[in-house]
């Protein structure tokens, strides 16, 4: 019965892992959603990940948001034009990064990370199906920023954000473990500020800092956890049906078993067993290919091409990309059979948004992330990547 109340109010679990100077340290917040309130039922705090996990798996069934911030992260200004995410990523590979941006007339703010160390970090915490989504960075507290009333700097975590009439000017490190903020009646600590943004964050291109609650803070629409409860309702139902079909076959087959010749019995069983070979041997040549059973590659392209919505054009459909480069010809090519890489331009945020929403929904994908998007020529160039 708990874990049904949880569902239906709405219960979050927000963890914040922060890493500074190769010590890592958690902060666990629990929300409750109530129509336009928004309450802080409890804290915890945690100095290794076996104890973190430990309070996880107690509260398993519950819906996670991760927030991680600190060395692993970085936060740089630069002009928005085409080309500044090269720039501020000091002409790194965009693909190996995470990143989250906050554009501001001509200047853009970009936090990223790599990839393979923020999903290190994430792999590691014991939430599985649970996860709703992870964040990084200190842009995080900017959904906050028009409650914490704060016109000059705020706090957040290993940052400080410095602001004037409103507008972000800068960010830099800086710390102030003693600095607490008030929100009505609750007192939060600069690392718990980010970590109550990424409750309040949507996901998208840019984020606007004229915060509107009535707009912004819809209800949590628990979709894994739904699913879920359609899963279990459904294999109920078949469980049922199956052993109600099976009965009956069993007292059939025991009336017929009279008129059924013991050389008809075998020559089924011969035909059956020839079936499963061949279906056995056609399993083994489509694993030795690399290739997923149930994915095909045309039902890939048909997916992702007939969910394209108006003002969207996808220019490449990378499935399976090399894990490495070929350098020679003797080196041994490698691919990434659990991803696909989509490029392409859209004329308004309003399309990427929307295809993303359409894409998100297919059954075969199993995450989605917007690795990279800038505007160029009044073009929004996007790549996004999937996991199968």
């Amino acid at each position: 019965m708990k874990a049904l109340n949880d569902f239906f109010l709405k219960k979050t679990i927000l963890v914040g892992v922060y890493v500074h100077s190769e010590q890592t340290f958690y902060r666990v917040i629990s929300v409750l959603k109530k129509k336009e309130d928004l309450e802080i039922l409890s804290r915890y705090e945690f100095d290794n990940l076996q104890s973190l996990n430990e309070y996880l798996s107690s509260v398993k069934n519950l819906p996670v948001k991760i927030y991680i911030d600190g060395d692993i992260t970085i936060t740089r200004k630069g002009e928005y034009s085409p080309g500044y995410e090269q720039e501020l990523l000091f002409n790194s590979n965009i693909e190996e990064y995470y990143s989250i941006e906050y554009i501001v007339e001509s200047e853009v703010f970009l936090s990223f990370g790599r990839k393979k160390a923020i999903q290190t970090i994430v792999e590691s915490i014991a939430v599985k199906d649970n996860l709703l989504g992870f964040y990084f960075g200190p842009l995080m507290v900017l959904p906050l920023a028009k409650a914490l009333s704060i016109n000059r700097q705020i706090y957040s975590s290993f940052y400080k954000l410095n602001f004037s009439e409103g507008k972000l000017l800068a960010i830099e490190k800086g710390v102030n473990d003693d600095f607490v903020y008030k929100i009505d009646e609750e007192k939060l600590s600069i690392y718990e500020i980010p970590l109550l943004g990424t409750y309040l964050y949507k996901p998208q291109i840019t984020i606007s800092l004229n915060y509107n609650s009535e707009e912004q803070q819809e209800n949590f629409v628990y979709d894994k956890l739904y699913k879920k409860s359609i899963v279990i309702g459904a294999i109920f139902l078949l469980v049922v049906l199956l052993t109600g079909h099976l009965l009956l076959d069993f007292y059939s087959g025991v009336l017929r078993s009279a008129e059924v010749s013991y050389s008809q019995v075998n020559k089924n069983l011969e035909i059956e067993n020839t079936l499963k070979k061949e279906k056995q041997d056609k399993i083994k040549i489509m694993e030795g290919s690399g290739v997923k059973i149930n994915n095909f590659l045309t039902k890939y392209f048909l997916d992702l091409g007939n969910r394209k919505t108006k003002g969207l054009t996808i220019n490449e459909i990378n499935c399976f990309p090399l894990l490495n480069r070929i350098d020679d010809e003797d080196h041994k090519i490698k691919n990434d059979f659990s991803k696909i890489i989509l490029k392409g331009n859209s004329s308004n945020e309003e399309a990427l948004n929307s295809y993303m929403k359409a894409i998100e929904k297919l059954n075969w994908v199993n995450k989605l992330y917007l690795t990279s998007s800038f505007k160029e020529n009044k073009q929004h160039n996007f790549i996004i990547e999937l996991s199968l």
